[in-house]
């Protein structure tokens, strides 16, 4: 008789006991979770389907888009315009040529209405139309845009083409930077335009006011091409604290400024039609051009437009139109009627001249000409006088000419 196998149990300890009751409740809580709750049956991932969708979450197209339209407002209409693709305007050619030329040629009356109406010999002023010079510059380019695609330029019709209006190369000087070259431009790039602003609000130059333009027709330019032309502030004529509105405004001070405004502006852009009508701009409107009345010396005095002939170019000749003098009292007033000869004819050296001593002038004016006639007694007019002389008694004195812009403003 075989005995069954003795089965030795080891003692247990309170850590096995503890384990073995925790086990017993998770296995009573796992049969009631089973009463109570469905069982979840895993499914499986399309892995192509998530990694096409999380690479068109990321794509930079559609995200920088809607970033840009959450921060840029636009019309309801470009809502719905948006474009498919966030790009930049694609490289386009610059041209820099003044592009009033073009529309002068066809006829100057599109540049300037009724211009048969400035007459003759005139100094006048205008005031720039910028809706008119926007409205043609868009249009240049819109249609430049089409001619380019025509051609089978690479172009997106997206480019700024013609941005310069008035002739500022004589402004900018030799040799510009690209730089100053973008300052005098006349309107920003088409894609830059803000949506908010009217027509006429899209300066390239925003220091640049409605600026006034000086007009002149007749021979003076042509004659005198060279001529220097610039405003210069006024200034009001005091009498004991007072303004003497009796006076003429004088010149400002060259060197002086106003307001943070120098009192010389000089011209920013030229214009011509030809044969004789000139167009200069210049960075001033035409309430500080004709200045107040002068009831107190805080108003504006306004400004005078210059016109002087050019330094070291010197001009020889006599006085023309005026009854001569006799005897002179300066070689200044030497006059063709006094050496028998017409305005411009041909001179013969036959008789002598001799300064006389009565100075026609008085005042600050009257020794100023008497320095000059104290000069100009060393030099003789007779049939032995010499080259050197003859230069120095016909050599013609600098003109300048200052016109109060209230001068040229009916209103």
């Amino acid at each position: 008789m075989r005995l069954p196998p003795t089965r030795f149990f080891p003692q247990q300890t309170d850590d096995d006991l503890a384990f073995r009751s925790a086990l017993q409740k998770q296995n009573l809580l796992f049969e009631a979770s089973a009463l109570v709750s469905p069982v979840v049956v895993a499914q499986s991932v399309n892995i192509p389907t998530i990694y096409g969708q999380v690479l068109q979450k990321i794509d930079p197209v559609v995200t920088m888009k809607n970033r840009a339209a959450a921060t840029i407002k636009l019309a309801d209409y470009y809502l719905g315009q948006w474009a498919k693709f966030v790009r930049p305007v694609m490289a386009y050619p610059e041209l820099t040529d003044p592009m009033y030329a073009p529309l002068r040629d066809i006829s100057g009356e599109y540049m300037v209405p009724n211009l048969k109406m400035i007459q003759n010999n005139v100094i006048s002023l205008l005031n720039v139309n910028g809706k008119f010079i926007e409205s043609y510059m868009t249009g240049l380019n819109h249609e430049f845009a089409r001619e380019l695609l025509w051609r089978e330029y690479p172009t997106d019709q997206r480019g700024s083409y013609f941005r310069q209006f008035w002739d500022v190369r004589e402004v900018m000087g030799a040799n510009p930077t690209k730089a100053k070259i973008e300052q005098f431009k006349n309107i920003p790039e088409l894609h830059r335009w803000a949506l908010n602003r009217d027509l006429g609000d899209h300066n390239n130059r925003p220091t640049v006011k409605d600026n006034v333009v000086l007009v002149v027709r007749g021979e003076l330019l042509k004659r005198y091409p060279n001529t220097v032309i610039y405003a210069q502030r006024a200034d009001w004529p005091v009498e004991n604290g007072q303004i003497d509105t009796t006076k003429v405004r004088n010149l400002a001070d060259e060197d002086g400024s106003m307001a943070g405004q120098a009192n010389i502006q000089h011209p920013l852009f030229k214009a011509q039609i030809l044969p004789d009508i000139y167009f200069i701009g210049f960075n001033l409107t035409v309430k500080e051009v004709k200045g107040d009345p002068g009831n107190s010396l805080a108003e504006n005095p306004g400004w005078f437009f210059i016109l002087r002939e050019r330094p070291g170019e010197p001009r020889f000749g006599f006085d023309i139109g005026d009854a001569p003098q006799n005897p002179l009292y300066t070689w200044n007033e030497l006059n063709w009627k006094n050496l028998g000869t017409a305005d411009g004819g041909q001179l013969t050296i036959n008789r002598n001249f001799t300064l006389g001593n009565t100075n026609p002038l008085t005042g600050d004016a009257g020794l100023d000409n008497k320095a000059r006639h104290d000069e100009d007694v060393k030099y003789s007019w007779s049939t032995t006088t010499n080259a050197a002389d003859i230069a120095y008694i016909t050599y013609q004195d600098k003109v300048m000419i200052a016109i109060h812009g209230s001068e040229m403003l009916n209103f």
